[in-house]
Protein backbone atom coordinates (compact mmCIF):
# COMPACT_ATOMS: atom_id res chain seq x y z
CA UNK A 1 0.00 0.00 0.00
CA UNK A 2 1.35 3.42 -1.21
CA UNK A 3 2.22 5.64 1.54
CA UNK A 4 -1.07 8.58 2.08
CA UNK A 5 -3.32 6.04 0.24
CA UNK A 6 -5.71 4.18 2.17
CA UNK A 7 -7.10 2.12 -0.56
CA UNK A 8 -7.75 -1.65 1.13
CA UNK A 9 -10.37 -2.28 2.75
CA UNK A 10 -11.63 -1.34 6.79
CA UNK A 11 -12.16 -2.86 9.65
CA UNK A 12 -15.38 -1.81 12.43
CA UNK A 13 -12.35 -1.68 14.88
CA UNK A 14 -10.05 0.85 12.31
CA UNK A 15 -13.09 2.71 11.56
CA UNK A 16 -12.92 4.21 14.92
CA UNK A 17 -9.72 6.32 14.09
CA UNK A 18 -10.74 7.15 10.76
CA UNK A 19 -12.12 10.61 9.69
CA UNK A 20 -15.61 10.98 10.19
CA UNK A 21 -17.30 13.54 7.71
CA UNK A 22 -19.58 16.25 8.84
CA UNK A 23 -23.22 14.87 7.69
CA UNK A 24 -24.82 16.77 4.30
CA UNK A 25 -26.67 15.15 1.54
CA UNK A 26 -25.78 17.47 -1.14
CA UNK A 27 -22.22 19.17 -2.26
CA UNK A 28 -22.02 22.75 -1.20
CA UNK A 29 -20.62 24.15 -4.42
CA UNK A 30 -23.23 22.94 -6.96
CA UNK A 31 -25.83 21.69 -4.56
CA UNK A 32 -26.03 18.30 -6.25
CA UNK A 33 -26.83 15.11 -4.11
CA UNK A 34 -23.51 13.81 -3.03
CA UNK A 35 -22.63 10.19 -3.83
CA UNK A 36 -20.26 8.46 -1.24
CA UNK A 37 -18.40 7.13 -4.17
CA UNK A 38 -17.54 10.35 -5.91
CA UNK A 39 -17.05 12.26 -3.10
CA UNK A 40 -13.99 13.76 -1.27
CA UNK A 41 -13.76 14.12 2.47
CA UNK A 42 -11.18 17.23 3.20
CA UNK A 43 -9.05 17.02 6.38
CA UNK A 44 -11.65 19.77 7.81
CA UNK A 45 -14.35 16.87 7.92
CA UNK A 46 -16.42 18.41 4.77
CA UNK A 47 -17.17 16.83 1.86
CA UNK A 48 -17.54 17.68 -1.83
CA UNK A 49 -18.19 16.47 -5.17
CA UNK A 50 -15.24 15.16 -6.98
CA UNK A 51 -16.07 17.54 -10.06
CA UNK A 52 -16.37 20.73 -7.33
CA UNK A 53 -13.16 19.82 -5.86
CA UNK A 54 -11.64 20.00 -9.10
CA UNK A 55 -12.56 23.17 -9.87
CA UNK A 56 -11.17 24.72 -6.33
CA UNK A 57 -7.81 22.79 -7.08
CA UNK A 58 -8.08 24.75 -10.97
CA UNK A 59 -8.39 27.83 -8.65
CA UNK A 60 -5.69 27.76 -6.63
CA UNK A 61 -3.41 26.20 -9.87
CA UNK A 62 -0.16 28.00 -10.38
CA UNK A 63 2.50 26.66 -12.65
CA UNK A 64 5.54 27.56 -10.51
CA UNK A 65 4.10 25.97 -7.48
CA UNK A 66 4.65 22.39 -6.56
CA UNK A 67 1.99 22.28 -3.59
CA UNK A 68 -1.47 23.14 -3.75
CA UNK A 69 -3.80 24.47 -0.88
CA UNK A 70 -7.24 23.77 -1.68
CA UNK A 71 -9.53 26.35 0.61
CA UNK A 72 -12.34 24.72 2.00
CA UNK A 73 -15.39 26.83 0.65
CA UNK A 74 -16.87 26.32 3.84
CA UNK A 75 -14.69 27.27 6.81
CA UNK A 76 -11.57 27.79 4.40
CA UNK A 77 -9.28 25.54 5.85
CA UNK A 78 -6.35 24.92 3.46
CA UNK A 79 -5.77 21.36 2.21
CA UNK A 80 -2.69 20.24 0.88
CA UNK A 81 -2.37 19.04 -2.71
CA UNK A 82 1.35 17.44 -2.63
CA UNK A 83 2.63 17.92 -6.02
CA UNK A 84 -0.12 19.73 -7.24
CA UNK A 85 -1.53 15.81 -8.18
CA UNK A 86 -4.94 15.94 -7.96
CA UNK A 87 -5.74 12.00 -9.24
CA UNK A 88 -3.13 11.26 -6.16
CA UNK A 89 -5.22 14.02 -3.92
CA UNK A 90 -8.68 12.42 -4.80
CA UNK A 91 -7.21 8.95 -4.44
CA UNK A 92 -6.37 9.64 -1.29
CA UNK A 93 -9.45 11.39 -0.51
CA UNK A 94 -11.81 9.51 -1.91
CA UNK A 95 -14.78 9.11 0.29
CA UNK A 96 -15.41 5.64 0.03
CA UNK A 97 -12.34 4.67 1.09
CA UNK A 98 -11.09 7.74 3.38
CA UNK A 99 -14.29 6.95 5.43
CA UNK A 100 -14.58 3.13 5.56
CA UNK A 101 -18.03 2.26 6.09
CA UNK A 102 -19.54 5.45 6.84
CA UNK A 103 -22.25 6.28 4.36
CA UNK A 104 -23.18 9.96 3.03
CA UNK A 105 -27.14 9.97 3.21
CA UNK A 106 -28.34 10.95 0.12
CA UNK A 107 -31.17 13.54 -0.61
CA UNK A 108 -34.67 12.21 -1.10
CA UNK A 109 -35.87 12.41 -4.80
CA UNK A 110 -38.00 15.22 -5.42
CA UNK A 111 -41.97 14.60 -5.74
CA UNK A 112 -42.61 17.84 -7.31
CA UNK A 113 -39.43 19.19 -9.18
CA UNK A 114 -41.14 22.97 -10.09
CA UNK A 115 -42.51 22.82 -6.02
CA UNK A 116 -41.39 24.46 -3.29
CA UNK A 117 -39.25 21.94 -2.35
CA UNK A 118 -36.35 23.69 -5.04
CA UNK A 119 -36.67 26.57 -2.39
CA UNK A 120 -34.22 26.49 0.40
CA UNK A 121 -35.35 26.75 4.43
CA UNK A 122 -33.76 30.66 4.40
CA UNK A 123 -35.73 31.67 0.86
CA UNK A 124 -39.32 29.90 2.45
CA UNK A 125 -38.76 31.96 5.54
CA UNK A 126 -38.41 35.14 3.58
CA UNK A 127 -41.64 34.16 1.75
CA UNK A 128 -42.93 33.64 5.10
CA UNK A 129 -42.35 37.53 5.85
CA UNK A 130 -43.56 38.57 2.07
CA UNK A 131 -47.12 37.05 3.01
CA UNK A 132 -46.99 37.86 7.06
CA UNK A 133 -47.52 34.44 7.68
CA UNK A 134 -45.36 34.35 10.82
CA UNK A 135 -48.90 33.69 13.42
CA UNK A 136 -49.22 30.23 11.10
CA UNK A 137 -46.25 28.74 11.84
CA UNK A 138 -44.11 27.57 14.78
CA UNK A 139 -41.01 28.74 15.99
CA UNK A 140 -38.93 26.49 15.06
CA UNK A 141 -40.20 27.48 11.14
CA UNK A 142 -40.02 23.79 10.12
CA UNK A 143 -39.87 23.26 6.24
CA UNK A 144 -43.13 21.19 6.14
CA UNK A 145 -45.03 23.72 7.77
CA UNK A 146 -43.64 26.46 5.99
CA UNK A 147 -45.19 24.62 2.20
CA UNK A 148 -48.29 23.68 4.04
CA UNK A 149 -48.95 27.22 5.03
CA UNK A 150 -47.54 29.32 1.68
CA UNK A 151 -50.03 26.76 -0.17
CA UNK A 152 -52.76 27.72 1.67
CA UNK A 153 -51.90 31.44 1.21
CA UNK A 154 -51.51 31.80 -2.78
CA UNK A 155 -54.72 30.90 -3.35
CA UNK A 156 -56.12 32.83 -0.79
CA UNK A 157 -54.48 35.81 -2.62
CA UNK A 158 -55.57 34.80 -5.62
CA UNK A 159 -51.99 34.33 -7.22
CA UNK A 160 -52.95 31.76 -10.02
CA UNK A 161 -55.02 28.67 -10.11
CA UNK A 162 -53.67 25.41 -7.45
CA UNK A 163 -52.80 23.39 -10.14
CA UNK A 164 -50.50 25.07 -11.15
CA UNK A 165 -46.61 25.39 -10.01
CA UNK A 166 -46.24 27.29 -6.63
CA UNK A 167 -43.14 29.02 -7.58
CA UNK A 168 -44.99 30.13 -10.84
CA UNK A 169 -47.70 31.32 -8.75
CA UNK A 170 -45.36 33.62 -6.41
CA UNK A 171 -45.44 37.36 -6.84
CA UNK A 172 -42.86 39.55 -8.44
CA UNK A 173 -41.54 40.56 -5.20
CA UNK A 174 -41.27 37.47 -3.58
CA UNK A 175 -38.81 35.74 -6.63
CA UNK A 176 -36.68 38.61 -6.82
CA UNK A 177 -36.17 38.39 -3.10
CA UNK A 178 -34.81 34.38 -4.13
CA UNK A 179 -33.02 35.79 -6.62
CA UNK A 180 -31.25 38.12 -4.04
CA UNK A 181 -30.46 35.29 -1.73
CA UNK A 182 -28.82 33.26 -4.34
CA UNK A 183 -26.84 35.94 -5.81
CA UNK A 184 -28.25 35.35 -9.32
CA UNK A 185 -28.64 38.79 -11.42
CA UNK A 186 -31.96 38.95 -12.62
CA UNK A 187 -31.83 42.99 -13.45
CA UNK A 188 -32.56 41.82 -17.43
CA UNK A 189 -35.55 39.43 -16.41
CA UNK A 190 -38.86 42.00 -17.73
CA UNK A 191 -41.86 39.23 -17.39
CA UNK A 192 -42.54 38.09 -14.30
CA UNK A 193 -42.49 34.40 -16.73
CA UNK A 194 -38.70 35.03 -17.10
CA UNK A 195 -37.96 35.59 -13.26
CA UNK A 196 -40.18 31.99 -12.54
CA UNK A 197 -37.44 30.48 -15.19
CA UNK A 198 -34.70 32.01 -13.49
CA UNK A 199 -35.66 30.61 -10.48
CA UNK A 200 -36.26 27.06 -12.16
CA UNK A 201 -33.29 27.41 -13.52
CA UNK A 202 -31.23 27.45 -9.84
CA UNK A 203 -33.35 25.37 -7.82
CA UNK A 204 -31.70 25.40 -4.44
CA UNK A 205 -29.25 28.10 -5.16
CA UNK A 206 -27.73 25.56 -8.10
CA UNK A 207 -26.01 27.19 -11.16
CA UNK A 208 -25.96 24.15 -13.73
CA UNK A 209 -28.73 25.47 -15.42
CA UNK A 210 -28.31 28.79 -16.07
CA UNK A 211 -27.67 30.08 -19.13
CA UNK A 212 -23.89 31.01 -20.05
CA UNK A 213 -24.23 34.37 -20.81
CA UNK A 214 -25.60 34.79 -16.77
CA UNK A 215 -22.84 32.39 -15.25
CA UNK A 216 -20.30 34.87 -17.05
CA UNK A 217 -21.59 37.75 -15.60
CA UNK A 218 -21.58 36.24 -12.53
CA UNK A 219 -18.10 35.16 -12.90
CA UNK A 220 -16.85 38.89 -13.64
CA UNK A 221 -13.23 39.22 -15.35
CA UNK A 222 -11.92 35.96 -15.03
CA UNK A 223 -10.97 34.04 -18.16
CA UNK A 224 -13.64 31.56 -18.75
CA UNK A 225 -13.53 27.73 -19.11
CA UNK A 226 -15.00 26.37 -22.51
CA UNK A 227 -16.92 24.24 -20.02
CA UNK A 228 -20.04 25.47 -19.40
CA UNK A 229 -20.40 22.99 -16.41
CA UNK A 230 -17.08 23.99 -15.30
CA UNK A 231 -17.81 27.80 -15.46
CA UNK A 232 -21.30 26.86 -13.14
CA UNK A 233 -19.06 25.27 -10.54
CA UNK A 234 -16.71 28.39 -10.79
CA UNK A 235 -19.41 30.35 -9.79
CA UNK A 236 -20.23 28.62 -7.27
CA UNK A 237 -17.24 28.04 -6.07
CA UNK A 238 -16.77 31.72 -5.93
CA UNK A 239 -19.89 31.91 -4.34
CA UNK A 240 -19.49 29.40 -1.47
CA UNK A 241 -16.14 31.78 -0.69
CA UNK A 242 -17.90 34.74 -0.29
CA UNK A 243 -20.75 32.99 2.06
CA UNK A 244 -17.67 31.55 4.07
CA UNK A 245 -15.58 35.27 4.45
CA UNK A 246 -18.76 37.08 4.87
CA UNK A 247 -19.51 34.51 7.97
CA UNK A 248 -16.12 34.84 9.27
CA UNK A 249 -16.81 38.68 9.13
CA UNK A 250 -19.95 38.64 11.18
CA UNK A 251 -18.52 36.39 13.37
CA UNK A 252 -15.10 38.75 14.02
CA UNK A 253 -17.63 41.48 14.07
CA UNK A 254 -20.09 39.94 16.94
CA UNK A 255 -16.25 38.92 18.79
CA UNK A 256 -14.96 42.26 18.76
CA UNK A 257 -18.46 44.09 19.93
CA UNK A 258 -18.13 41.66 23.23
CA UNK A 259 -14.76 42.51 23.45
CA UNK A 260 -15.63 46.04 23.62
CA UNK A 261 -19.03 45.88 25.62
CA UNK A 262 -16.54 43.68 28.24
CA UNK A 263 -14.51 46.44 28.14
CA UNK A 264 -16.44 49.40 28.59
CA UNK A 265 -17.93 47.31 31.39
CA UNK A 266 -15.01 46.63 33.12
CA UNK A 267 -13.90 50.26 32.52
CA UNK A 268 -17.38 52.00 34.01
CA UNK A 269 -16.96 49.56 37.26
CA UNK A 270 -13.38 50.88 37.58
CA UNK A 271 -15.15 54.88 37.88
CA UNK A 272 -17.33 53.67 40.48
CA UNK A 273 -14.79 52.38 42.07
CA UNK A 274 -12.79 55.57 42.50
CA UNK A 275 -15.94 57.52 42.61
CA UNK A 276 -17.19 55.36 45.58
CA UNK A 277 -13.98 55.51 47.21
CA UNK A 278 -13.46 59.55 47.27
CA UNK A 279 -17.11 59.24 49.05
CA UNK A 280 -15.79 57.15 51.88
CA UNK A 281 -11.75 57.63 52.21
CA UNK A 282 -10.00 54.89 54.19
CA UNK A 283 -8.14 55.35 57.48
CA UNK A 284 -5.23 54.99 55.50
CA UNK A 285 -5.36 57.13 52.93
CA UNK A 286 -4.51 60.64 52.30
CA UNK A 287 -6.99 63.14 52.59
CA UNK A 288 -8.18 64.26 49.15
CA UNK A 289 -8.07 68.43 50.11
CA UNK A 290 -5.21 69.69 52.88
CA UNK A 291 -5.53 73.07 53.91
CA UNK A 292 -2.26 74.34 55.63
CA UNK A 293 -2.23 77.48 57.74
CA UNK A 294 1.02 78.56 59.11
CA UNK A 295 1.11 81.52 61.47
Amino acid sequence: MRKGFLLTPVTPAENAKLLHPIETDECPVCLDALDTNDAILLTCRHLLCTACTRSLWHLRRSENASTVHLECPICRSLVKVAHGDFAAFAAAHAASNFIGPVATPHRKPRTDPMGLNTLTVAELKVLVQHFSLRDRVSGSLEREEIERAIETALPARGLGASEASAVSRLPVRSLRAVLDLREIPHDDCVEKAELVERVLQSARGSCMKLPATVLLRMLGDETPPTDKNELARRVMAQRAFRRAAAAQAAQAAQAAQMAAAKSGTGTAQRVETIAAHRRHPGDDDPPTHCCCIVS
